[in-house]
């Protein structure tokens, strides 16, 4: 069995340096999302103000039109 040549040696080590670089950015992507999520407010829930489409044509249409 040969030795390695230096391109192999030199892409084997970018391969494991990629890798291992990726896996420590989704750690990170992961750790800030929680962090993300501990720290967010709750909001209020909304207001019942807002009504579907439906609901104001059937209203509209159960009011008699002004003479």
């Amino acid at each position: 069995m040969s030795l390695p040549s230096r391109l192999h040696i030199g892409i084997l080590v970018t391969a494991a340096t990629l890798v291992v670089c990726s896996l420590g950015v989704r750690a990170e992507l992961k750790t800030a999302a929680h962090s993300i999520a501990r720290h967010r407010t709750p909001t209020p829930p909304p207001p019942d103000v807002a009504r579907s489409v439906a609901a104001v044509r059937e209203e509209q249409s159960l009011i008699p039109a002004p003479r």
